[in-house]
């Protein structure tokens, strides 16, 4: 009924959630304690039932009662013993996270500063931005390649225009994101121009996520996609990915936007913005024409620095950190 109450079956592990995130010490909480306060509500909300009920009705009372100590004897036993594991054995092993897709990254990233707003340019087919679990998105494309019908909602919107034009007469409608995947035209001057317009959409706390920065070949790095299937061609090259030169978008947020931190992912190579000033900050190149000539040769220089790849989890608590003292 609506007066209903629910009943966690492992209240250990939202107690060791809210601790690990950070949102709660719960020093005094006690499993023993929680249960019998429980129990005590589960008995009052059965007292309440058979005063309500008709007698042919309480049986529905008996089989709560029966379903509740089934369920509780069931769980007890682990719930206790890893309450006890958690509580003592200091150097536990953090469960490792399953990071391998882009809608995971990003809805890893989503939880980092509470997303509840989130802004994809460059959506394609769809299989990134419809795995995103954050309550209002936009997604932005001048050519869905799939049926936005079947997805749109009045908290989901999809805007077959290209990001100039999503920026010039539609970004203004939306509330600021909290979370902006930028995934569109694989060029640096296209990506950077969106970047730059999006910091009208964001907030003190919003985090970016810009795609294909690490490019793994001279092929993968052109400007050009014909250009880049060209030479994948002539080499023999296997992977046929194309990333063209939007690492250049790294440098130019480095010189000419020290009030943002970034860090680079492992693996495919995508790097995470925040609003962070950087310490001792002084301009590399200075010269957006300078950034602009930048080869893949250069970046491949710049792989122990600028492009230093960081552990998935240390860019996590690092902005997690940031976010906690601004």
């Amino acid at each position: 009924g609506p007066n209903a109450i629910s009943i966690v079956k492992s209240p250990y592990q939202i107690v060791e959630s809210l601790r690990d995130g950070k949102f709660a010490l719960l020093d005094n909480w006690d499993e023993n304690d929680f249960l019998d306060r429980e129990k005590s509500d589960i008995m009052s909300y059965i007292i309440q039932g058979y005063n309500l009920l008709e007698k042919g009705q309480t049986l529905h009372c008996l089989n709560i009662i029966d379903k509740y100590l089934k369920m509780r004897n069931a769980s007890l036993k682990q719930s206790k013993e890893n309450l006890a594991y958690s509580k003592f054995n200091t150097m536990k092993t953090p469960q490792k996270l399953d990071l391998s897709s882009r809608s995971s990254r990003i809805n890893k990233l989503a939880t980092v500063n509470q997303s509840s707003t989130y802004l994809e340019i460059g959506v394609s087919k769809g299989s990134t931005f419809n795995a995103i679990d954050v309550d209002h998105k936009v997604a932005v494309d001048p050519k869905f390649r799939f049926n936005t019908e079947e997805y749109a909602t009045e908290n989901i919107t999809f805007l077959e225009v290209t990001s100039d034009e999503f920026f010039r007469n539609h970004a203004k409608s939306f509330e600021r994101f909290d979370l902006i995947y930028l995934d569109g035209l694989h060029t640096f001057e296209q990506t950077f121009r969106d970047f730059c317009a999006s910091l009208s959409c964001a907030h003190t706390k919003t985090i970016w996520l810009i795609d294909d920065t690490c490019p793994g070949s001279y092929a993968q790095a052109q400007s050009s996609l014909q250009r880049c299937r060209q030479l994948q061609k002539i080499s023999g090259e296997k992977n046929k990915s194309w990333m063209g030169d939007v690492f250049k978008v790294v440098a130019a947020i480095h010189d000419f936007f020290p009030q943002y931190s970034f860090a680079t992912f492992p693996h495919h190579g995508q790097t995470v913005v925040w609003n962070k000033w950087r310490v001792d900050f002084e301009p590399k190149w200075n010269s957006l024409e300078t950034i602009s000539r930048l080869e893949y040769s250069d970046f491949v220089e710049l792989q122990g620095s600028l492009f230093k790849r960081e552990a998935y989890e240390n860019i996590f608590e690092i902005i997690r950190h940031n976010f906690a003292q601004s």
